[in-house]
């Protein structure tokens, strides 16, 4: 008998144990990932390049600068946020396919001034 109990107690400390860090997959199917750091200052983003996994991408911005700052990323419609004042963090989630994109402050002035990043998506 109590061989048996120890025997249970394994297998449900194994099963425990192999459950644990697993976060549930969301409704696409894909585990979240953690949001990659962009730092937007006069008139750069860092790091550049950005080399993430393809699929869904969040970016999180930090305006360590003096001015507002925007974050897009071209070719994505509507995947921009504005508005993100010095000291600021915004978000910005994308999904994203293998490719190379340019991510820009749209403010007037801004990108021409070299606030671009270059964005490799990896498969």
């Amino acid at each position: 008998m109590r061989n048996s109990l120890v025997a249970v107690l394994l297998v449900a400390a194994a099963l425990g144990t192999a459950a644990c860090g697993r976060r549930p997959a969301p409704p696409g199917g894909e585990a979240p990932r953690p949001p990659i750091d962009v730092v937007a200052a006069e008139w750069t983003f860092q790091p550049s390049p950005l080399t993430v996994h393809a699929g869904p991408v969040t970016f999180r911005i930090r305006n360590q600068g003096v001015v507002d700052h925007n974050f897009g990323v071209e070719g994505r419609p509507g995947a921009e946020v504005d508005g993100i004042k010095p000291g600021e963090s915004k978000t910005l989630s994308v999904r994203l396919d293998p490719g190379t994109y340019t991510a820009y402050c749209s403010l007037p002035g801004h990108r021409e001034a070299g606030m671009v990043a270059e964005v490799r998506a990896a498969p």
